[in-house]
């Protein structure tokens, strides 16, 4: 499904593009930096993505989402030398104490069906 509305989304897009025509074209390292994020990290995380909803529901799955930021912060730590404050700190601890009680089945067994 989503493959066919990407690629209706192109061809919806395609005369537009015709307006936007760049004076110079792309270079090969511009290229090959579009490639890499549309299939490797791009790709490959959907894919990844799709197989955790089959393994562990669609429910448990959405927590994902929220370790974006968390890993974000970590690498922003890492990679751009960012500091990371208390509050900081805090903030992760409560989002991970959150998908701790969003995934566990024994915090679910009290709640009663919660879609999982």
């Amino acid at each position: 499904m989503i493959g066919w509305s990407l690629a209706f989304g192109s061809i919806v897009l395609m005369p537009l593009a015709i307006f936007n025509i760049p004076e110079t074209l792309p270079s090969n390292a511009t290229i090959l930096s579009l490639l890499w994020l549309g299939i490797i990290s791009t790709g490959i995380a959907f894919i990844g993505y799709v197989r955790l909803i089959e393994k562990i529901g669609a429910v448990r799955t959405s927590t994902v989402a929220y370790l974006l930021p968390v890993f974000g912060i970590i690498w922003g730590y890492i990679f751009l030398g960012e500091t990371i404050t208390l509050n900081v700190v805090i903030g992760c601890i409560m989002v991970l104490i959150g998908i701790f009680f969003a995934t566990n089945k024994k915090v679910d067994s009290l709640g009663g069906d919660r879609g999982t």
